[in-house]
């Protein structure tokens, strides 16, 4: 059986996308079994450009990297996304589900387009993000959503405002990422052009 990176922490309340059982989360050592990723293997991952916002953010360290193609027992689920964990939560009601104070995840652009995103909000949610140039992101809710080259990231934290100040800071984490430079890289023109940022209001 898959493990969800959603599932894990019950985090559907964050990102409003596959609920599930919340169990607690890794520690800080990230084991490479049941499809948690150490830092170095993140650091070394081949398949698409990964974004973090460092070891911790605000005091908040980070506690899992885990990827969704790796079940419990090592073989391939069929899906495709890798999710950045910050923090712990503690699990409320039955079953069990928390948001962790930060979740970063990131898909490959053709499994969740942005503009899935955009069809249910409305281009008048569609902002720029500070210190990130190449960024038009799309909120909902307390997320915020943007296509980068290659992928799409999905950034969750306590509200919107705190949302996009994590994604401000992202920056490459693996090979892939850091070859389009420090920041979040570009999405293919095709990406550019389907909807216009607006200047940002995080009240």
């Amino acid at each position: 059986m898959a493990r969800s990176p959603i599932a894990l922490l019950g985090a559907a309340a964050a990102l409003a996308m596959v609920g599930g059982a919340a169990s607690v989360p890794v520690s800080p050592g990230l084991s490479d079994n049941g499809g948690d990723l150490t830092r170095a293997a993140a650091a070394a991952f081949a398949r698409y450009p990964l974004y973090w916002a460092g070891d911790q953010y605000d005091g908040v360290p980070m506690v899992a990297i885990l990827d969704s193609s790796i079940g419990h027992d090592g073989a391939r689920t069929g899906t495709d996304s890798v999710t950045l964990i910050y923090g712990s939560c503690t699990p409320q009601g039955r079953p069990g589900s928390c948001a962790p104070p930060v979740e970063i995840q990131i898909w490959p652009e053709k499994l969740r387009p942005v503009e899935r995103d955009v069809a249910a909000v409305g281009t008048s949610s569609v902002i720029h993000i500070p210190g990130q140039p190449n960024v038009c992101a799309v909120v909902h809710g307390s997320r915020v959503e943007f296509a980068a080259k290659g992928v799409t990231v999905i950034v969750g934290a306590r509200g919107r405002a705190d949302s996009v100040r994590v994604a401000s800071r992202l920056r490459s984490m693996n090979a892939l990422a850091r070859s389009a430079g420090s920041r979040v890289a570009a999405p293919s023109a095709a990406a550019r052009g389907r909807f216009r940022c607006r200047s940002i209001h995080t009240r």
